[in-house]
């Protein structure tokens, strides 16, 4: 039997990090930002991937903080604009002399990696929220993305959650983006003369009860937006990641009650709010997981 060779390679907004299948705790990494030029990017990349597979025979899964086209070429990439409009496997497969890589958004990477290795283990409708720096989600179904338009959800942190909400950097009003995610928070901290979204935690558990009505607030919209989702795709469990996440309950058990309290009963009675377990690993496990998929499918 042929050995499968698979490598991941994980892009994020500081580093982007390499492992090779079934190593995923070896990974190691090189320095990228928004300055990064796109022959630094393919230089490092090169790097990389030389380091973890040297002969060149491996099949490669890159997850990008951005959305992929179907030929390839990336959206909007404001970590590393450099990336931006780029048909990058192809690019990366004349520059580096490689078979081209497969590529996909990081969400959809990491939403693999919960399923097949995290809290999603064992569960046939999946999904996986992301409350970062912004805010979006991905599905699994029987462990396999969902990809409804450039590669997973779409941007689906854009679900609406408060009509009469604050604007969103995308340019609408009211989206989970704009109340649940790390710079929406930091926005509210500020108000009340916190620096830091994560300050929101500390003072919430120090009592101070404004803290905890915006975790709240952000907690019950995170809850609206599930209940969306949900009557869409049906999940059974929904894990929630990123920075955000780390206010635990505080952010949880108000999604949990307004998603009891506004979603489709039938439904909302079969789907379970729960932390993931992944962390910042599920990314690169999940693109190990694609790169193998893809290297038993040639």
């Amino acid at each position: 039997m042929t050995e499968l060779r698979a490598v991941g390679l994980d892009v994020g907004g500081s580093s982007m990090r390499a492992a090779e299948s079934g190593d995923a705790a070896a990974a190691i990494r090189a320095p990228v930002s928004a300055a990064t030029t796109l022959a630094e990017f393919i230089e490092a990349a090169g790097g990389l991937l030389a380091a973890v597979d040297p002969g060149g025979a491996a099949t490669v899964a890159v997850a990008l903080p951005t959305f992929v086209k179907p030929d390839g070429t990336l959206l909007d990439c404001p970590s590393i604009p450099a990336l931006t409009g780029v048909r990058l496997a192809a690019l990366m497969a004349t520059e580096l002399g490689r078979s081209e890589p497969l590529l996909v958004p990081d969400l959809a990477a990491a939403v693999v990696g919960e399923s097949r290795h995290g809290v999603g283990l064992g569960v046939d409708s999946f999904l996986c929220v992301a409350l970062g720096t912004g805010a979006n989600a991905a599905a699994t179904r029987g462990g396999r993305v969902v990809d409804t338009a450039f590669g997973c959800l779409g941007d689906a942190g854009h679900v609406l959650v408060e009509p009469d909400g604050p604007r969103c950097s995308c340019g609408g009003r009211g989206c989970l983006e704009a109340v649940a995610s790390g710079w929406a928070l930091a926005r509210e901290a500020r108000v009340i003369g916190l620096r830091t979204g994560e300050d929101l935690t500390v003072a919430a558990e120090q009592g101070r009860e404004d803290a905890a009505a915006i975790l709240d607030r952000a907690g019950v919209a995170l809850g609206r937006a599930v209940a969306s989702w949900s009557a869409l795709l049906w999940p059974e469990v929904v894990a929630v990641a990123g920075g955000v996440s780390a206010a635990g309950e505080r952010l949880l058990t108000p999604a949990r009650r307004e998603l009891a309290r506004v979603g489709v009963p039938y439904i909302a009675e079969r789907v379970t709010i729960v932390p993931a377990t992944l962390g910042e690993t599920a990314t690169l496990v999940g693109a190990l997981c694609l790169a193998e998929d893809a290297a038993r499918a040639t």
